[in-house]
C-alpha cells in the first residue's frame, strides 16, 4: 500500500523532508508537481518557484509489477519572497542640515524597515534622513510582504557625512505682493519671493535686515526662515536694504557676513 503525509506552506526556497508511510514497497517514485522527481524512499526536495503543487508517490511491490499511487492535491504552497533594493542620493552630505534621499526599488513588498547605521530607523517607503555626526554609514533595508517572507539589502559605507558649512545670499528678490508668508520657504522652489541663503552645515544662525536709516526690519535665528519683504504686515517699498548674518558651522567655523539686497516689486 502507498501512503504519505504532507501539507506544507513556506517561503521560497522551501525545503521539505518527505516521509513515506507506505508498506511492502520495493521501489519509490515521487513527483513534486514542479517537474522534479525522486526515486528514494524519504527524499529531501527544495522548491524554488512560488506556487501551489500536487505531490504524487508511486510505489512498486516486490514482484516488480504491481504499482500503487497516491496523490495529494495542493500539498505544497510556496510563497514569493520580497525583493529588497534601494539607492540613495547624495552619497556625501554635510551635517547637520543636508539630508540623504532614499529611492526604494523593492518588489513584492508591503512593509519596510530602514536602518541608517547611526541608531536611527524608519518604516517609511522613501524616507529622508539627516546625519548628526561625521563618519561613514551603512544603510540596510528589510522588505516584508503579506506572507512574511522578508529580504534584506545592505550597502556598506554608502554615505559619508562631513562637517562643513556654507552660507550664500542672493542680491535681489521679488516678494509676494498679496500678503505676508511669515518667511517659511521651500529651498527647492524656483520662487524668488523670500530672501534666504543657500546653506549647509549651519548650526547657529542670525540674520538681520535694515533699511537705509539703520532701522531693523527683520531678524531671524532660524536658517530655515527668511525675510518675506514685509514689516509690521506692510510690504516694504522697492529699494535696496542692508543685511548682516552670523553663523557657526558643524566644523566649528564661525562667520560674519554683510551685504545689500534689492527688493523688487512685481
Amino acid at each position: 500500500s502507498v501512503d504519505f503525509d504532507v501539507d506544507t506552506a513556506g517561503c521560497a526556497p522551501l525545503t521539505i523532508h518527505f516521509q513515506s508511510n507506505s508498506m511492502y514497497a520495493a521501489a519509490y517514485q515521487w513527483t513534486f508537481g514542479d517537474g522534479g522527481s525522486s526515486g528514494v524512499e524519504n527524499p529531501v526536495y527544495t522548491y524554488y518557484q512560488p506556487g501551489t503543487y500536487n505531490v504524487t508517490l508511486t510505489v512498486t511491490g516486490f514482484d516488480g509489477f504491481q504499482t500503487d499511487s497516491h496523490v495529494i492535491e495542493q500539498a505544497v504552497t510556496v510563497y514569493p519572497v520580497a525583493i529588497a533594493a534601494f539607492t540613495i542620493t547624495p552619497n556625501e552630505v554635510s551635517i547637520p542640515g543636508q539630508p540623504i534621499y532614499t529611492i526604494n526599488l523593492s518588489q513584492n513588498a508591503t512593509q519596510y524597515e530602514w536602518d541608517f547605521g547611526d541608531g536611527s530607523t524608519s518604516n517609511d517607503v522613501n524616507p529622508l534622513h539627516y546625519y548628526q555626526t561625521e563618519g561613514y554609514y551603512d544603510i540596510s533595508l528589510v522588505a516584508f510582504n503579506e506572507w512574511n517572507c522578508p529580504d534584506t539589502f545592505l550597502i556598506v559605507d554608502v554615505v559619508h557625512a562631513i562637517a562643513a558649512g556654507e552660507l550664500d545670499f542672493p542680491n535681489a528678490f521679488t516678494p509676494n505682493t498679496v500678503s505676508s508668508s511669515g518667511g517659511v520657504y521651500d529651498p527647492t522652489s524656483f520662487n524668488n519671493d523670500i530672501f534666504f541663503p543657500i546653506h549647509y552645515g549651519v548650526v547657529d544662525y542670525q540674520l538681520q535686515v535694515f533699511n537705509k536709516w539703520g532701522e531693523l526690519l527683520y531678524e531671524s535665528f532660524d536658517v530655515n526662515m527668511g525675510w518675506d519683504g514685509y514689516y509690521h504686515d506692510q510690504l516694504c517699498k522697492e529699494d535696496v536694504y542692508a543685511w548682516k548674518a552670523k553663523a557657526s558651522f558643524s566644523n566649528g567655523q564661525e562667520i560674519i557676513r554683510a551685504g545689500d539686497v534689492t527688493l523688487l516689486r512685481k
